[in-house]
């Protein structure tokens, strides 16, 4: 006589009850992973000359005169444009745009945390209504879009990777 009968059930496919450990881990890689995104691709499109405009930078002292004329010469933007040669939003010296490009990333439970350095961001003068850190923190929809789709992506390749194989003997 035979031995006793043995079914083997494989199981193949994503985890059926994806735990909340895990989404929480999950989530906290791809916030992650949204909040780099910015940092590679975004922080340089603030220092550009065009950022003004994309990002609605409100307007600096002088930039409202003709070029050629003394009020825009005595004015903060002719100052900038004579001593360093430029009109680029943000950017004085360089200093602050360079330690923005050494922003990192932190991720915390559902949150990611941009770590810049660039101190200069946080000078207001008080009689100003320029907000420098305001203006770097600018997200456009458009960004704002491509990051959650960058997210999105890595959570659905961590949940991917969650796939089993598991065989388990029925009966016998």
């Amino acid at each position: 006589m035979a031995g006793p009968l043995v079914i083997k059930v494989i199981e193949i496919g994503p985890v059926p009850g994806l735990g909340v450990r895990w989404f929480n881990k999950f989530l906290k890689l791809a916030v992650a992973d949204g909040a780099q995104l910015w940092v590679d691709k975004f922080i340089p499109k603030h220092f550009q000359k065009s950022a003004t405009r994309r990002y609605g930078y409100k307007p600096r002292k002088g930039m409202e005169f003709a070029r050629g004329t003394k009020e825009f010469r005595d004015s903060y933007s002719g100052n900038k444009l004579r001593v360093k040669g430029h009109l680029i939003p943000l950017v004085f010296s360089g200093e602050t745009r360079d330690l923005a490009k050494a922003s990192t990333v932190k991720p915390i439970a559902k949150r990611a945390e941009v770590r810049t350095p660039a101190r200069g961001l946080n000078r207001k003068h008080p009689a100003s209504a320029i907000n420098m850190r305001e203006e770097f923190q600018t997200i456009l929809p458009v960004e704002h879009v491509e990051m959650a789709a960058r997210m999105e992506l890595r959570f659905q390749r961590e949940i991917d990777t969650l796939r089993t194989r598991r065989t388990r003997p029925i009966g016998g």
